[in-house]
């Protein structure tokens, strides 16, 4: 499996595509696109801030979606899951979101109570 679909080995030496797997490179390419435009809107916190949940959701999703083809392939097709680095780059992709967002959550309220000083 990688992130174009289940590939199973055919007559010969041949490779064929068993499942095709579009929804994984698609959260992919947006989990990549949101945090670059989220860098960008530094002073435009509160769509930073959706930027970094609607990531965050994504990464969840991502991971969901990864924890549930697994667990299919290995179902259906008695294949052994090896860990590798991987198979823990959603897992750390949602970490590194929900840190994101509590990290600009926490510059909102720096700024926020710098203005009441003022």
């Amino acid at each position: 499996m990688n992130y174009r679909g289940l590939w199973m080995n055919g007559p010969g030496e041949a490779t064929l595509i068993r499942e095709s797997q579009l929804i994984i490179p698609i959260i992919g390419l947006l989990l990549i696109i949101l945090p670059l435009i989220a860098i960008f809107l530094y002073r435009k916190r509160q769509q930073q801030i959706k930027l970094a949940v609607a990531s965050t959701i994504l990464s969840a999703v991502l991971v969901a979606i990864v924890a549930w083809c697994a667990y299919s392939i290995a179902r259906d097709y008695q294949a052994v899951l090896s860990p590798v680095f991987r198979t823990f780059l959603p897992l750390i992709m949602l970490f590194l979101s929900i840190l994101a967002w509590l990290g600009i959550r926490k510059d909102e309220k720096l700024i926020r109570s710098y203005e009441r000083l003022r």
